[in-house]
């Protein structure tokens, strides 16, 4: 279980202008930790010697230090151009530390505890015919870190970037950015995006509104160096949950190479938007949008790899080349997929005044997007084995189906004197949850969820609430494979499955 200990921040800043030219300069520190525990548990290599209760199995850290400096100014008529500008420019530099550390030895190393082969009454013993004399490694249903699989990741990034906003007439406005980055840890160091907006007024009440742009997502220090232990449970390739011992590798160490890997590069997207915005009314508004996004390079979780021989196919020889069992399960990060996604948004909200009743702000929102894989990044060695794909199956529903193709919100805030009443209906659309083995595939139907929050203002400063979340509790489909060793059967559902939730709030405010 883990432990997340108090999140520190420290701000800094000033702001000011000088000859007509605004400047805010500010530096920000911060710093989480996450510890991993368990309770009720053994290694059961050390047999009936073992703890079971470990206070300290794996340790995460995270830090960062941001400065920055934005420096603005408006021109009424901006040189060679007879119009009004607002110019924006800024600099920043962001430095980042991903930290890992190894926890109890007892957790993760190997005892002297073995199977007998025989029982007392000279019977053979079942746990020795399922798996030899070696008991399953580590402590049960536990994350773990060894002392050579802590990781102590940094790194300096230095941007620069320009933003003008033109305004040709009072109907046309443009936007044109730029920004140039440097990674000092990563092979494309040096980086430059952009972005081109522009909206025009067709009426008072009418606009339509355009983008198109460029950007990049350096990997995360995690996805760099995130390496532990998993010793829970775990789909097959046939999509049964099974025990296993999973081990998360880094993406460029040798082994994660031998196996198909190689040093992650930068995710980079190309976005492109058409849009429209529509008062008909002045307490109504209405926007639509469509966009299209390419991203390219995409960083994804490789399936679980593991040897299909039990242990003594070629995966198996790899895996005891390195030092390691031969039934231990592998993943890492890869860059996996080129993807597009398109989609639309639509947003509408109207206010109605019913005098000493108060006011009701009306709001629909409505989501459709679509992700679909426009080629495969990633291939899987030959000599592993028949049957293992280093990104197959389960990875590619991860980004095309376990997300609702559309949702729907339908929002009342009711405010009358000193009470406010917030009601949200939200439709989230059907998903799916995809295996290794198709067969195992299900789909999750649509479901509609009801938030409800009542606030009283007391006196100025002070506000109580009553609210709930699910107020109708509802839950998932029961549409998963069922286990025999149980576990969840409604997949992975994009609100929380254990259904309605009822909570009071007192809110101060300073």
């Amino acid at each position: 279980m883990p432990e997340r200990e108090p999140i520190g921040s420290l701000l800094l800043g000033a702001k000011g202008d000088a000859s007509g030219w605004d400047w805010d300069l500010s530096t920000v520190y911060g710093r989480n930790r996450n510890s991993h525990a368990s309770d009720l548990t053994l290694n059961p290599t050390y047999g009936p010697d073992s703890p079971t209760s470990f206070d300290d199995l794996a340790t995460f850290q995270f830090e960062q230090l941001s400065t920055n400096l934005d420096i603005s100014h408006g021109f009424e008529k901006f040189p060679l151009l007879n119009f009004p500008v607002d110019l924006e420019m800024g600099l920043e530099n962001r430095w980042e530390r991903f930290r890992t550390f190894d926890g109890d030895p007892k957790g993760y190393s190997v005892g002297p505890y073995t199977y007998s082969q025989y029982l007392a009454d000279g019977s053979l013993n079942p746990l020795y015919a399922a798996n030899g004399p070696q008991p399953m490694v580590g402590a049960q249903g536990a994350v773990t870190i060894r002392p050579e699989d802590e990781a102590d990741e940094q790194r300096n990034t230095s941007s620069l970037y320009l933003t003008l906003n033109l305004h040709p007439t009072k109907r046309w406005s443009i936007g044109l950015g730029g920004r140039l980055e440097h990674f000092d840890d990563i092979m494309e160091n040096e980086n430059f995006s952009f972005s081109v907006n522009s909206r025009y007024e067709l009426t008072d009440t009418l606009a339509v509104r355009g983008n198109f742009g460029t950007g990049i997502r350096a990997p995360s220090l995690t996805q760099i160096g995130y390496t532990v232990s998993d010793n829970r449970t775990a789909f097959n390739a046939e999509g049964v949950v099974v025990p296993a011992l999973r081990r998360t590798i880094r993406p460029d160490s040798a082994l994660a190479e031998a196996l198909g890997g190689s040093e992650l590069e930068a995710e980079r997207t190309k976005s492109l938007g058409l849009g429209l915005t529509w008062q008909p009314a002045p307490r109504t508004s209405v926007t639509l949008d469509f966009y299209v996004i390419d991203v390219d390079d995409r960083i994804a979780l490789t399936e679980n790899l593991y040897d299909r021989s039990g242990g003594n196919g070629g995966m198996g020889d790899i895996l005891a080349a390195y030092g390691l069992e031969r039934t231990d399960w592998i993943n890492f990060y890869t860059n996996a997929f080129d993807t597009r996604t398109r989609g639309l948004d639509l947003v509408a909200d109207h206010t109605t005044d019913f005098g000493r009743f108060g006011e009701v702000r009306w709001t629909l929102g409505f989501n459709w997007n679509n992700t679909t894989i426009r080629s495969r990044k990633s291939s899987t060695p030959a000599g592993l084995g028949s049957g293992i794909e280093l990104v197959g199956h389960a990875a590619e529903g991860t980004l095309v189906s376990a997300m609702p193709h559309t949702k729907t919100m339908l929002g009342a805030n009711w405010s009358i004197r000193d009470f406010l009443v917030n009601l949200m209906v939200t439709r989230y659309g059907s998903v799916e949850t995809w295996q290794q083995n198709e067969a195992q595939d299900r789909t999750f139907g649509h479901k509609w969820i009801t938030d409800l929050d009542i606030s009283y203002t007391l006196f100025d400063s002070l506000t109580l609430s009553l609210g709930g979340n699910n107020i109708f509790d509802v839950r998932p489909d029961k549409n998963g494979v069922h286990q025999a060793i149980g576990g969840p059967e409604y997949g992975n559902p994009p609100f929380h499955p254990g259904g309605g939730a009822w909570y009071t709030k007192l809110a101060y405010d300073f």
